[in-house]
């Protein structure tokens, strides 16, 4: 699943001229909602959509997702893809970008630190864009071999750490 949207129905009569919310949630195979070894997809997108849309009924409320199996933030597409994301949403910018990238990285052996550092630039991207931002750590998985639990600790902690505006 690399783009799906969730969105109201913005031509049904109670929906016009309400305030409106747009997030985009990008990253890679767990944005996708990569489940049951890829044998179905059910993006966290989607408990997001719903739960706001019972927390915020009087707001027109669109969840975008751009999940790519597999990408990685160092040599793989995503500073690309958010570029992308960002460039395609210029007329109707998003509100809020979730950002969710490294754990393919991990089982590459990647350096936190590098990690970081090609995280920065997907984030400013998004902040460029006027969008808040809410960076996501790496999940546990049941991998844990060599020193992967140790890198993505620390990985989790510089996302942890990290301090800009509209963050």
């Amino acid at each position: 699943m690399e783009n799906a949207a969730f969105t109201t129905d913005t031509n049904s009569p109670t929906n016009r001229g309400l305030k409106s919310l747009r997030i985009l949630c990008f990253g890679d195979s767990l944005t996708a909602g990569y489940s049951g070894y890829g044998y179905f997809h059910y993006p966290y997108a989607k408990q997001i959509r719903e739960r706001l849309k019972e927390a915020l009924p009087t707001t027109e409320l669109t969840v975008d997702v751009s999940g790519l199996s597999g990408d990685r933030v160092i040599d793989g597409l995503f500073l690309r893809r958010i570029q992308g994301m960002c460039e395609k949403a210029k007329d109707a910018p998003y509100d809020w970008i979730l950002i969710l990238g490294g754990t393919n990285d991990l089982g590459w052996s990647e350096k936190p630190e590098a990690m970081y550092e090609a995280l920065k630039k997907v984030w400013t991207v998004a902040l460029d864009t006027g969008a808040n931002v809410l960076a996501l750590s790496v999940l546990e998985a049941e991998y844990t071999a060599g020193d992967i639990v140790e890198r993505r600790n620390n990985l989790n902690s510089l996302i942890a750490s990290h301090t800009e505006e509209r963050w």
